[in-house]
């Protein structure tokens, strides 16, 4: 069984400086990524609903947080275009970084929108750390992120069922609180 360092991931203040390096505008709405950067993690679909939430006028900035499990620089290179084209000045790409629990503190929303994912550690942390959760109906996410209770679920590599749930959690503070609240208790 996987577990979550509790002293490590709690919820605390967000440091703004932190939040000043994932994000353009740090006032904006902040969505991250945290780990690989694999084509099954599903961040191109992410980008693609975040795109289509910026077009309808919603002030999202998205920050991806790590790097290939493997050589791809093909797939990082499309999905730096992809962001370019979709969500321009409002996207920030970052190495691996050792300070997840204050990265986690200074988004609005962690994504997890992988295509297959055994268990999805960095959901719990963030959940942990009292953060909402958008997460894909895949693999081990669904015994912990539940929607409207512990994170909000979208169909799996499904782009509009993907940006209606961002949607709903972006645009619903009192859901968001709600959220945080149910998956810290």
């Amino acid at each position: 069984h996987q577990g979550v360092d509790s002293v490590r991931f709690s919820p605390g203040v967000a440091d703004p400086s932190i939040r000043a390096e994932l994000s353009a505008d740090p006032r904006a709405l902040l969505v991250a990524v945290v780990g690989r950067l694999d084509r099954e993690k599903g961040i191109g679909e992410l980008i693609e609903a975040l795109g289509s939430l910026r077009r309808s006028g919603v002030d999202v900035h998205l920050a991806v947080v790590g790097a290939p499990a493997k050589n791809d620089a093909a797939f990082v290179d499309a999905l730096h275009t992809l962001a370019r084209a979709s969500m321009p000045g409002a996207h920030r790409f970052l190495s691996p970084r050792n300070d997840i629990p204050s990265i986690l503190r200074a988004v609005d929303v962690l994504a997890c929108p992988s295509r297959d994912e055994p268990f999805g550690l960095i959901a719990l942390e963030a959940q942990a750390s009292g953060v909402p959760v958008i997460a894909s109906d895949s693999g081990g996410l669904r015994d912990f992120v539940h929607d409207n209770s512990t994170g909000v679920v979208f169909r799996t590599g499904d782009v509009d069922s993907l940006t209606v749930a961002a949607q709903r959690l972006l645009g619903d503070p009192a859901l968001c609180t709600r959220i945080a609240a149910e998956a810290l208790g």
